[in-house]
C-alpha cells in the first residue's frame, strides 16, 4: 500500500482534475519510440479516441499496426502482423498501464501511483510497483488544459513519445453509438487472458 505526502496528494488531485474535465477526446498522434541510447528506432502515426470512464480506441499506423481498445469491460489489443487479438480484463489493465489512468481519473488504481507536478502544465505519473514495466508517464497540457503530449518510459529505457495534434473534446453523444464496440477480425485469432 502506497502512502503520499499532502504535497503529492494536492499534486494528484490537481492532475486527476484536469483529467476529469476533459472527459473526452479525438487527436491525432506522432509517435517516436526512442532507445536506451536515444536512438529513434521507430516513428509512426495514429488516433487516439477516448470518453472517460471506460472507453477509448487508440489506432496505430504503419509500420507496426495495431489497435487497442476499450468497449468498457475488456480491452481488445489487435496486430494485424500476427492476426492475433488479445483480450484483458479492463480493471487489470488499467493497474499495468499508467496511461490508461488518463480514461478513469477517479479509479482506485491511482492508489498504485505517485503523481510529481514538474510546472503548471506538466506531471509526472509513476507506479509505486517498482517490477511494473512501465517507469514513468509524463503528461503535457497546453494552457486550455487540452493534452499535447504523452511520454512513457519502460523498465528497458525505452522511450515511446507521442505528439498530439488536432486535439478536440468530445463526449459519448458525440461519436456513432458502436464506435468503441470491438469487431473481432476475420481470420483473428483470439488470446483471452480476462479472468
Amino acid at each position: 500500500m502506497a502512502f503520499f505526502t499532502n504535497a503529492e496528494t494536492t499534486e494528484m488531485q490537481q492532475l486527476q482534475q484536469k483529467l476529469v474535465s476533459i472527459s473526452g477526446f479525438s487527436a491525432q498522434f506522432k509517435q517516436q519510440v526512442i532507445d536506451s541510447k536515444k536512438q529513434v528506432v521507430q516513428m509512426s502515426n495514429g488516433q487516439i479516441d477516448l470518453v472517460q470512464p471506460d472507453k477509448f480506441k487508440w489506432l496505430t499506423g504503419a509500420p507496426n499496426e495495431n489497435l487497442l481498445q476499450s468497449d468498457g469491460k475488456t480491452v481488445w489489443f489487435y496486430d494485424p502482423f500476427v492476426e492475433q487479438v488479445t483480450a484483458y480484463d479492463l480493471s487489470e489493465t488499467i493497474k499495468a498501464n499508467p496511461i490508461l489512468l488518463l480514461m478513469e481519473p477517479n479509479s482506485k488504481a491511482w492508489q498504485q501511483y505517485q503523481v510529481k507536478k514538474l510546472d503548471q502544465n506538466q506531471y509526472e505519473v509513476l507506479p509505486t510497483d517498482k517490477d511494473s514495466q512501465i517507469v514513468k508517464l509524463s503528461l503535457i497540457f497546453s494552457e486550455q488544459s487540452k493534452i499535447e503530449s504523452l511520454q512513457i518510459l519502460d523498465r528497458q529505457g525505452q522511450t515511446s513519445l507521442y505528439q498530439l495534434s488536432n486535439f478536440k473534446a468530445k463526449a459519448l453523444k458525440d461519436f456513432e453509438a458502436n464506435f468503441f464496440d470491438f469487431v473481432m477480425p476475420i481470420g483473428a485469432d483470439l488470446d483471452d487472458q480476462r479472468q
